[in-house]
């Protein structure tokens, strides 16, 4: 049976791609986000105070810089900052929105309580009116899941929580660290909110304590002091090296950025064994400066103390908020062996397509150190044209074996099962199965720069619109003005002393050059 309407779950970064590349393939989207407004996580207007939504706190700045994370055929305005703001994002949004037309196929306010497999490949997707509480059945031929990664926070009880008398919550309901000036604060987590909830309130509690139990990797927004880390660390010519020598290198950098031994964020793991990451650019003068202590992991609470593994004690603790990240909750799914398939198993084909149910998909689950809208791009193009029918997919013992066999490395590499992606093999595969992803050897002659950006230079979003369906007529240009965007709003003042000279640039060439010759010697010895 030909598939026409394709049913969205969420209107967040995921949701939206997917709506855009329905309508690119011919399809008849039908998006439904139980908010008022469009951006998932991005969305910051006051219904963000309402039970059950995701807060963006008053400090928080994207990870990811904006040449990196906007869409590949709609950039995000000049005059932006490299690393946009929560309101920022949300005008993007609302932008992109109206700007493809995609509104008229978002249902807001409509809440997902119940979807249903009617046979045929076919799905009832029953929601829930959030303001009068009516109910509406839509039925449709295939099936898009792209509700997010950040809707359940995974708040562990802590032994001697019930007897504490201070706070205990998690940070999706952190605001501002304004609110502990003159209190003693314990942050639970080593990952990226857990660091930027940290930072903030050290910089007007009493003091802020930081547990975690083994540590973690911090890198900064800046790449050696060279402008934002991605644009450095996702290309192509870090993705000639092997892994080993990927891990090794981003080591040594994160080591040389900060002292994690000095300042007790050592982390216990190697960086491609499912270490904790967190980027950070403040939390080691927090340190430095004894605002922020760094403890291992709690053993118990008390009624006004911290009790930590180490038996070390804080004492007339007001507040202990979990940085503990979220769950992957999907109960609106009937079946109770695809929801374990999404929440636990993660037995989905490249993360996206579940073996033996042709007409469903999964769109932001796989994460990755990269801009994850981005990737969530190229895995909605590749879902609408497999739904399409202008891509197949392999047979279902082929999917299964190849779900299996990434499911037995994590157990081997990780010892647990997860949807973590090493990023830019992910997106380059992901280009490859929707035939976007250009060869620099058809540039070699008539476009020699561009064909070495592409060989070498930066994974950006546009290069993915050069060519293939749905290419764009700007992606050329775009390329080619990215690292002047990434300028434009940070130098707004002329220096008349020049950075470089030749001598400078020629043994900048050179070095990158012997860099990666010794990457290929070692990729073709070992590999």
């Amino acid at each position: 049976m030909a598939i026409r309407t394709v049913g969205i779950i969420g209107a967040g970064s995921s949701g939206i791609t997917s709506v855009k590349s329905c309508l690119e393939e011919g399809l008849q989207p039908i998006c439904f986000e139980r908010q008022s407004g469009f951006g998932g996580v991005w969305y910051t207007d006051d219904e963000k105070t309402k039970k059950g939504f995701n807060f963006m706190f008053d400090s928080l700045t994207t990870n990811t810089s904006k040449e990196m994370m906007c869409m590949s055929d709609f950039p995000f305005p000049e005059d932006y900052p490299p690393f946009p703001t929560p309101r920022q994002m949300q005008d993007y949004w609302r932008s992109y929105v109206e700007h493809f037309k995609l509104k008229e196929h978002i249902r807001l306010g409509q809440k997902v309580t119940k979807i249903t497999d009617i046979g045929s490949g076919r799905w009832k997707i029953v929601a829930e009116d959030v303001d009068n509480g009516n109910i509406t059945e839509t039925e449709v031929d295939a099936l898009i899941v792209s509700s997010g990664l950040q809707g359940t926070p995974n708040a562990p009880e802590i032994p001697g929580q019930q007897e504490f008398a201070g706070k205990v919550y998690h940070s999706q309901e952190f605001r501002r660290g304004t609110d502990y000036i003159g209190k003693k604060v314990v942050v639970l987590g080593a990952s990226f909110s857990a660091g930027d909830v940290a930072v903030d309130c050290s910089r007007h509690s009493n003091m802020t304590y930081m547990s975690t139990r083994r540590g973690c990797w911090v890198m900064r927004r800046t790449f050696r002091g060279a402008g934002p880390w991605d644009l450095h660390i996702l290309s192509r010519w870090f993705n000639y090296m092997p892994e080993c020598f990927q891990e090794l290198y981003l080591e040594v950098v994160f080591r040389a950025l900060v002292n994690h031994e000095d300042l007790g964020l050592e982390s216990d793991i190697r960086l491609y064994s499912g270490a904790s990451i967190m980027l950070n650019d403040s939390i080691n003068d927090q340190i430095l400066c004894g605002k922020l202590k760094i403890k291992p992991e709690i053993k118990m609470l008390t009624k006004d103390s911290v009790v930590f593994a180490d038996d070390s004690r804080v004492e007339d603790v007001e507040a202990v908020i979990l940085a503990t990240g979220y769950k992957k909750y999907y109960p609106y799914l009937e079946d109770k062996s695809m929801r374990e398939s999404l929440e636990d198993k993660f037995d989905l084909y490249k993360y996206i397509f579940l073996p033996g149910h042709p007409t469903f998909a999964a769109v932001g689950l796989a994460k990755g150190l990269g801009p994850q809208a981005s990737s969530y791009e190229l895995q909605s193009r590749w879902v609408a044209r497999v739904f399409s029918g202008k891509c197949k997919l392999p047979s279902e013992s082929v999917m299964r074996s190849a779900a299996n066999t990434l499911r037995e490395e994590n157990l081997r590499d990780h010892g647990s099962v997860h949807s973590y992606v090493l990023w830019i093999p992910y997106v380059l595969d992901l280009a490859e199965e929707i035939g976007c992803l250009p060869s620099p050897w058809t540039y070699l002659f008539t476009k020699p720069r561009l064909a070495l950006k592409l060989a070498l230079g930066t994974i950006n979003p546009y290069i993915f619109r050069l060519t293939g369906p749905h290419s764009w007529d700007g992606a050329l240009g775009a390329i080619e003005d990215s690292t002047r965007k990434t300028i434009k709003p940070t130098k707004t003042r002329l220096s008349k002393v020049p950075y470089t000279n030749f001598v400078y640039t020629l043994a900048r060439y050179l070095l990158i050059l012997l860099v990666l010759l010794f990457a290929v010697l070692l990729k073709s010895y070992f590999f």
